[in-house]
């Protein structure tokens, strides 16, 4: 990755149209398909984009419960070709995740499936404070934030599937992306009071 890619910052709207060229073009290989991050915060400046995918086709179960893409029967595997389509470039591609640079800026795409689709997108979306605060929070409830697979209480994953319900969990109530920043700090204080 070069340093001027990570560096570069743009504006909210040049980042968002990037974003939905991205996504348009990626959709025809995915079940299902969301722009999170600092675009979904609606931050002022974008240092990356980031999606979370849901890609058509087969899945292999690995060792300990992990989900891998099947080769040849997942269409994982044609996203390097679309982003190339797109004059981008693939930094890197790993079995959940592909980074690569499309018009200058940084994508992360993050593949998903159903299960933790509300994990993915609340720990995607951020911050990374807001994310450190739930993970604590999770603790001091007798529970653990996994950020690939959900909520686990004594041995179950009780709650991956949502945003909403990852929250509930918590004892919090749906907060906004757009409202995730300022809630941090409130974390942070404990001023949110468990259900």
């Amino acid at each position: 990755m070069t340093t001027s890619t990570r560096q570069k910052e743009f504006q909210l709207g040049e980042a968002q149209i990037i974003a939905a060229e991205i996504r348009q073009a990626l959709e025809v290989v995915a079940e299902r398909i969301e722009i999170v991050g600092s675009i979904r915060r609606r931050l002022g400046w974008v240092h990356d984009i980031d999606l979370v995918l849901i890609p058509q086709g087969e899945w292999i179960q690995k060792a300990k419960g992990n989900l891998q893409p099947m080769p040849g029967h997942n269409h994982w595997f044609d996203i390097p070709r679309l982003i190339n389509d797109m004059a981008g470039r693939v930094i890197r591609k790993g079995p959940a995740i592909i980074t690569a640079e499309v018009q200058g800026i940084q994508v992360d795409v993050y593949c998903a499936t159903e299960e933790p689709w509300g994990i993915l997108m609340l720990i995607k979306t951020g911050p990374k404070e807001f994310n450190v605060e739930l993970c604590k929070r999770a603790q001091r409830l007798g529970m653990h934030l996994n950020p690939q697979t959900g909520i686990w209480k004594d041995g179950k994953c009780i709650a991956s599937r949502t945003e909403e319900e990852i929250l509930k969990a918590l004892g919090l109530p749906y907060i906004k992306p757009v409202d995730r920043d300022k809630a941090t700090g409130a974390l942070a204080r404990g001023e949110f009071s468990i259900w």
